[in-house]
């Protein structure tokens, strides 16, 4: 199986880190998190993924210079 492009890699990871700082705010600041709708987490997490993902720049073949 291929190496997975690097602009999936980044989506992936910004993924992971929104959805564990809204971890991090519904346990530190809970006053914070409920006022943030519970059906906007999903896309909130998937907008920051997609806004990495679309910004990254590509490695296709790598620099070989």
């Amino acid at each position: 199986m291929n190496k997975p492009s690097s602009t999936i890699t980044a989506a992936g990871l910004s993924g992971f880190i929104a959805a564990t700082l809204l971890l991090i705010i519904k346990l530190a600041w809970p006053a914070i998190y409920v006022q943030i709708p519970p059906d906007y987490h999903g896309y909130l997490v998937a907008g920051i993924m997609v806004a990495f993902g679309y910004f990254k720049k590509e490695n296709v073949l790598g620099n070989s210079k």
